[in-house]
């Protein structure tokens, strides 16, 4: 056990350097970021997931309302109606990770590209790996050209370090299991003072539905292709539990609330509440 821990330990760290490495040749794109401190403070918003749950949810009555919707998001059939009223869409997409090649990531963001409209602003994730990332998929293929873009920076390997500075949407990030994570600390750094999530369930060690689609060409076969078995999956949800008690704890300090309207999520660190009492 402590000879796999500090294994892990220096191949993280060893990323680590890697990604300061590119890091520091992306900090005039990152810092285009500082729009966006506090420019919703006092406001609140709902991180939209992937889980079955959210099929739970009429969306159209968050269409006035700003949203987060993440990754795979725009395959959900009434993703028209939620991006049809007057309500903002900042559209999340992680860092590039496996099992998905090259050609599948290009196939996906074209797909994105043509079902999002341009009043939606695309945020998305680069790390460590400099020739294969998100900022030059985009560049190089033409895509989100009327779209307000803006980038975010994936490299600490280390998710113990995570704390109020872990915000700054405009310097290195940590390298989180969840793109929800990076939607809890986004919005954080945008100054929402309530956060709700919905379709964060996390609970993929429950269930073998894991999230409201079941043919895409993102996560296809994601699972099988990584040859996640159950010992795997459990070690991965509880990161993601140690990430989320941790985004938990620098929202009480800044005096923000997460409710998790979801009656499914395992992620009990969180207020749970109704969506019948917020909308």
């Amino acid at each position: 056990m402590i000879k796999g821990r500090v294994s892990l330990f220096i191949i993280n760290s060893i990323k680590t350097i890697f990604s300061w490495l590119v890091y520091v040749t992306n900090r005039s794109l990152l810092r285009q970021n500082r729009v966006l401190k506090n420019k919703h403070k006092g406001a609140r918003c709902f991180i939209l997931g992937s889980a079955p749950s959210i099929n739970n949810i009429d969306l159209s009555l968050l269409k006035d309302e700003i949203t987060f919707p993440l990754n795979n998001f725009y395959v959900h059939p009434k993703f028209k109606e939620l991006i049809s009223g007057s309500g903002l869409q900042y559209y999340m997409i992680a860092p590039i990770h496996p099992p998905q090649s090259t050609s599948q990531w290009l196939e996906w963001l074209k797909g994105i590209d043509k079902f999002v409209p341009n009043t939606v602003v695309m945020l998305f994730g680069i790390n460590w790996r400099r020739k294969l990332n998100l900022y030059k998929l985009i560049r190089e293929n033409g895509l989100f050209t009327k779209n307000t873009i803006f980038y975010f920076f994936a490299g600490k390997f280390y998710s113990d370090v995570l704390s109020n500075k872990s915000c700054d949407f405009s310097k290195m990030l940590i390298s989180a299991r969840a793109v929800s994570t990076y939607a809890v600390l986004l919005a954080m750094y945008m100054g929402f003072n309530k956060i709700y999530l919905l379709g964060v369930d996390q609970n993929y060690i429950c269930t073998k539905k894991k999230r409201f689609y079941s043919d895409a060409i993102h996560n296809k076969y994601e699972h099988d292709s990584l040859g996640f078995d159950n010992e795997k999956l459990l070690l991965s949800t509880a990161t993601v539990l140690r990430e989320n008690k941790m985004l938990a704890n620098i929202a009480k300090s800044k005096g923000v609330e997460i409710i998790n309207l979801s009656d499914e999520s395992i992620l009990d660190m969180y207020k749970h509440g109704n969506i019948s009492d917020v909308l």
